[in-house]
């Protein structure tokens, strides 16, 4: 199979009712509980943009984070992508994604890559409350060990 335009968008669900995601071929590879990381590679070394946001305000990278896929995160971010992102909607970053869904070890690289451990969603929570939520229970020592974040929620999950 030959991939001439990997950055070049696909559109999914509905066009005509306004449901079209615009994602790419970098998306629908990372999108995956068991992605192959050489599949990653490659269409990186093809040119993928690998800061494309979809229509929900999605990229790459917080697709990874959102599966929890270290590896794959790792290899994303080589290409030094945009962390500040936030989606459509919720405005969640890609760490909150992390925060939420995976291993302190991907919430850990996320913040030595330069995550902004400070970002708050649309609600004004962190992500020490995301871990909380998900009580993923080693996150939520390490992120209240290596922040000062305060946890001020105005409205609960």
């Amino acid at each position: 199979m030959k991939i001439e335009k990997t950055g070049k968008p696909i559109p999914t669900g509905d066009r005509e009712a306004g449901e079209a995601e615009w994602r790419t071929p970098l998306h629908f590879a990372v999108d995956r509980r068991q992605v192959r990381v050489d599949v990653v590679r490659y269409l990186l070394h093809k040119g993928a943009d690998v800061d494309h946001v979809t229509r929900f305000g999605e990229t790459a990278v917080y697709l990874a984070a959102e599966r929890g896929n270290g590896r794959v995160v790792k290899e994303l971010l080589r290409e030094l992508p945009r962390l500040d992102q936030k989606t459509e909607g919720d405005e969640e970053t890609v760490l909150h994604a992390a925060a939420a869904h995976c291993s302190l070890a991907v919430v850990k690289m996320l913040v030595e890559a330069g995550a902004g451990v400070y970002a708050r969603d649309q609600k004004g929570r962190s992500i020490l409350e995301y871990a909380r939520k998900a009580r993923w229970t080693e996150t939520v020592q390490w992120i209240t060990k290596n922040t000062t974040l305060e946890t001020l929620v105005e409205e609960p999950f």
